[in-house]
């Protein structure tokens, strides 16, 4: 065994969740009206937050901003007639909508976080490795774990993805254990890439994504993958004052998501390592990127996550170990 793949495996083995930051963190009651749970997320600078359950003493799931325009689609769905309640949508700024959605189906907070359990809470004890710790994330739709109080109950802190971009970007010995492998030699990241054209009304990229339970669509111009619509992006830009779902395209979606470079996309090519890939998302702050084999054409052939990589990254330091 070489001695960096040594360093990436005692790093993982030995390393507590002490080295991850402390934030504010807030709770919903599952009662809570939806109304209110959101108004609660806003008022925090929240994109997300636990539920908890006072009957059953636990928490319950995670209440998400994404998930909120997810419910309030499917609440106009059911309404027998939706223009009826919402006479001019496109004019609606999305708080106007999620009021005039409430008013169809009232709702409460657990309703929400289980939608699709699309953010299911997991926690982890304080004393809990950070190979374990960063195990979770292997398991779907898990994006933060709380790191939980056994005696208490209590969250002390979460551990989001950004985060153990951070702490792997301050350590890239910890990365060994990925050599020179690349895309093409693992055979990562080969899959059809669910996309939507720039034309497209803003509410097809997040009712595709609802579909196909995934966390981001590609968006196309002229054949051409040219930019990116993901639920972290609709996490930041919903809660914008004056923010409107109905009445805007894909692209101008982009334009309020990001107004210096709406159109800008990761890419990389199959000959790419593992470890340059997984770099350059830490390095970027991003979940993803797109796999091309002609960054001419921009046509997609697949996509890699950070999640992917970490879940790889980590097989191999547990089969390296036990060698």
């Amino acid at each position: 065994m070489s001695a960096p793949s040594v360093v990436g495996i005692g790093f993982f083995k030995d390393s507590s969740l002490e080295c991850f930051p402390e934030q504010a963190i807030t709770v919903i009651p599952s009662e809570l009206p939806t109304l209110q749970a959101y108004q609660m997320l806003i008022d925090g600078n929240f994109h997300s937050a636990p539920v908890w359950n006072e009957s059953k003493s636990e928490f319950i799931g995670v209440f998400d901003v994404f998930d909120m325009v997810i419910h309030m689609l499917d609440s106009l769905r059911k309404s027998s007639d939706p223009d009826a309640d919402i006479p001019d949508a496109a004019s609606m700024s999305f708080l106007q909508l999620l009021t005039a959605a409430n008013k169809v189906l009232p709702d409460i907070a657990s309703s929400v976080a289980n939608i699709s359990q699309r953010h299911p809470f997991v926690s982890v004890a304080p004393d809990t490795t950070l190979i374990e710790a960063l195990n979770q994330f292997g398991l779907k739709g898990i994006k933060q774990v709380g790191v939980v109080d056994v005696a208490s109950g209590k969250i002390k802190k979460f551990i989001t993805i950004s985060a153990v971009a951070d702490l792997l970007l301050q350590n890239p010995d910890s990365l060994s254990s990925f050599g020179e492998s690349t895309l093409k030699s693992v055979g990562m990241g080969y899959r059809d890439v669910v996309t939507v054209s720039s034309s497209s009304p803003a509410i097809r990229a997040f009712e595709l994504m609802e579909k196909h339970q995934i966390s981001a669509v590609g968006v196309v111009k002229d054949g051409r993958l040219v930019g990116s619509v993901s639920d972290s992006d609709v996490r930041q830009v919903v809660p914008k004052k004056g923010f409107k779902m109905y009445g805007i395209t894909v692209d101008d979606l982009l334009k309020q998501i990001h107004k210096d470079e709406p159109y800008k996309i990761v890419a990389v090519e199959d000959t790419a390592t593992l470890r340059d890939v997984f770099m350059l998302l830490c390095q970027k702050q991003i979940h993803r990127v797109y796999l091309v084999q002609d960054k001419d054409q921009m046509k997609p052939s697949g996509v890699v996550t950070f999640k992917e990589l970490l879940s790889h990254l980590l097989s191999l330091v547990k089969r390296l170990d036990i060698h």
